[in-house]
């Protein structure tokens, strides 16, 4: 009798170990999910904070922005942002929720942004028109030269932009280092 409880004593811690063995490979497979798609949102929004403070510059300082501009900050920006938002969306389970509307926020302060930019780029623009009436193409204005409603309509674009970016953004990389340290007890 004593062997045979023994033997069964035996198999049922065998097949607890294997329970356990399986559990523990399940949660590392979640914590592996949720490192790659912390890692990727979270370099993602560091990136698009130094883009934002790049291509926002040329934008506040008067200067615009050129082509090289464009093509070095500003499109990059564009395709980091809808990058992040689409690897957000398709991984956002593994998240806590808290996190998940702190970068929803942020992704939708920045796709505002960038519409806002748009904007301020389209107010220091005007058409070049040839003598037939032909558009030619278009030129950027300086500042000084802008009317005063699209003056007011630039800078107050361009203080939202910043106030954005010093919020929202700051708010979801803080939200996603937080996560980060307490998923893997980093202090």
């Amino acid at each position: 009798m004593k062997e045979v409880f023994k033997n069964f004593l035996l198999v049922e811690m065998e097949r607890q170990k294997n329970k356990l063995l399986l559990d523990h490979q399940r949660y590392t497979k979640l914590q592996v999910e949720q490192f790659d798609t912390l890692k990727l949102i979270f370099t993602n929004l560091i990136r698009t904070d130094r883009l934002v403070n790049e291509t926002f510059v040329s934008l506040k300082d008067g200067t615009g922005l050129t082509k090289k501009d464009m093509e070095r900050t500003f499109v990059p920006l564009v395709r980091i942002i809808f990058d992040t938002e689409d690897h957000f969306k398709q991984n956002s389970i593994f998240l806590p929720s808290e996190t998940c509307e702190k970068i929803e926020k942020a992704i939708d302060a920045l796709l505002f942004c960038l519409s806002r930019s748009t904007y301020a780029m389209l107010i220091r623009s005007e058409s070049i028109i040839d003598t037939e009436g032909r558009l030619q193409g278009i030129q950027q204005v300086e500042i000084k030269n802008l009317s005063e409603m699209d003056k007011k309509d630039f800078h107050d674009t361009i203080n939202k932009i910043a106030i954005v970016k010093n919020t929202e953004l700051r708010l979801a990389i803080s939200a996603v280092q937080t996560e980060f340290r307490e998923i893997f007890g980093v202090k």
